[in-house]
């Protein structure tokens, strides 16, 4: 049995012009609602342990905000 290299392209895989092209784009900057960014890692936050209230809830979305993942506004 042979494969053909050539029906790969375009298909679910790469080929390997496609990987070392692919790997020359990375992301970076500010991410936006129309452009993908380089966001850092937020930090851990841990488990609740009762019903969340609304700091719970405010903590997140500032590290969210904080992290770039989400708009300020």
């Amino acid at each position: 049995m042979s494969i053909n290299q050539g029906a790969f392209e375009g298909g679910p895989c790469l080929t390997k012009r496609e990987y070392v092209s692919d790997q020359s784009t990375k992301v970076t900057g500010v991410a936006t609602q129309t452009q993908a960014g380089g966001v850092k890692q937020i930090a851990h936050i841990a488990a609740l342990t009762a019903a969340p209230t609304e700091t719970d809830f405010n903590g997140l979305l500032t590290a969210l905000q904080t992290a770039g993942i989400m708009a300020a506004s």
